[in-house]
């Protein structure tokens, strides 16, 4: 949801990211568990960040908080507007972190802290 900033992402695509191929049905209840224990734990540690319901989906306001990877790509963006398109290196830079990138989302998706696994 953060990846699609204010923008709702549709519950079924949350749920066929998180849980694929699982019964519908139940894995929405999931979802609806997890997002609720979200919205707690984010409440409770006074983190200014809301989960809410928009059509078929749902939004992540951040409220004024920088999602690392916006950050990260502002960098990039940043690094590739100091070299001329023509001089290669921008192919080079761009990638190298999509390369790093990829990398980095290979590890999150398989670090047991923080794959989703239904209840």
């Amino acid at each position: 949801m953060i990846h699609h900033e204010e923008t709702p992402a549709d519950t079924a695509l949350i749920i066929e990211s998180i849980w694929p191929g699982y019964d519908v049905k139940k894995a929405k209840s999931y979802l609806y568990t997890c997002l609720s224990y979200l919205r707690r734990s984010l409440q409770e540690h006074d983190v200014p960040i809301s989960v809410d319901k928009a059509g078929n989906g749902f939004t992540i306001r951040l409220d004024g908080a920088a999602a690392d990877v916006t950050t990260f790509e502002g960098m990039l963006d940043d690094m590739l507007s100091e070299f001329p398109a023509s001089s290669g290196i921008n192919e080079s830079i761009y990638l190298g972190y999509v390369a790093q990138v990829s990398g980095l989302r290979d590890k999150a998706l398989t670090h047991d802290l923080i794959t989703l696994q239904p209840f």
